[in-house]
């Protein structure tokens, strides 16, 4: 009699022990589902974040080149991504969509940052293409040693060491420094 009760209130506690198992379970493979879907969700904003860092770091390097040279060529890393930021920032701003406000509010403020920066490379680079192109390089030793003997005179007297504004070597030097001017 002893075994039948046991086995009466066994059986029914052992499947509501297996049921309870069952919904625990249950849960949390769903926990691990919506786990893994977040972080698939949170490496594509990354990705996303990865590509607007790409642009803007283009963006400069583009611009830093063109400062530094005047080469024009050096403006096509900056003109692809300028094509491509607003790209990644809706790509972004989608994937931010089911976010908090505060990780779409800093969306907007990385957003603000970015284009207040292009302004100013835009700035940088239209006052670059405003300056004449970069002179002659400057010439050698060696060619200025092959100027006339005159033409060293009047450049050395004018550029080195000064004589005295009185008398006839002061007049001389003068008339050749102005005569240098008009060669």
């Amino acid at each position: 009699m002893i075994r039948k009760a046991a086995l009466q209130i066994g059986v029914p506690a052992l499947l509501a022990f297996i049921a309870w198992n069952a919904y625990l379970a249950v849960t949390h493979l769903k926990s691990v589902e919506r786990s893994a879907a977040l972080t698939l969700e949170s490496s594509a904003i990354q990705a996303e974040l990865s590509g607007v860092l790409k642009d803007v770091t283009d963006l400069e390097a583009g611009q830093r080149g063109y400062l530094l040279t005047g080469n024009a060529a050096y403006l096509q890393p900056y003109a692809d991504a300028k094509g491509r930021i607003e790209m990644d920032f809706a790509n972004l701003r989608a994937g931010l969509s089911t976010r908090t406000q505060r990780e779409r509010s800093l969306e907007s403020q990385l957003e603000s940052l970015a284009t207040s920066k292009q302004a100013e490379m835009e700035r940088s680079i239209s006052l670059q293409q405003l300056l004449p192109p970069l002179g002659r390089p400057r010439k050698s030793k060696a060619t200025r040693r092959t100027l006339p003997a005159p033409a060293r005179r009047t450049n050395s007297r004018r550029f080195g060491r000064r004589r005295p504004a009185g008398g006839a070597v002061g007049r001389r030097d003068r008339s050749e420094s102005i005569a240098g001017n008009f060669e």
